[in-house]
């Protein structure tokens, strides 16, 4: 059984999700397409998915249509150490 769904495009990979949840005992299933991520859904009980904040709204709306319907939570993260300037004005 799987906990938590990750999306995570491959151009955006940055941390070792399922070793970092699996030290944390959570089962994770990273996928790095959003059809992918629609047949996870299909499958299993899911406690949280975390999507990369940069992958694109337009793909995928009707992944998050399908979370809402199963209250599942999504978490947006970002993990970039480049052109945090935007981020940085929001603590001045």
């Amino acid at each position: 059984m799987t906990d938590i769904l990750v999306l995570e495009p491959p151009a955006y990979a940055l941390i070792d999700w399922e070793k970092l949840l699996d030290s944390q005992g959570f089962k994770a299933l990273v996928t790095r397409r959003i059809e992918d991520a629609h047949e996870a859904l299909s499958g299993e009980m899911l406690y949280l998915a975390i999507i990369d904040v940069r992958v694109p709204w337009k793909d995928c709306s009707v992944l998050l249509e399908r979370m809402y319907t199963k209250d599942i939570p999504v978490l947006f993260v970002g993990c970039s150490d480049k052109n945090t300037s935007h981020v940085m004005t929001q603590y001045d």
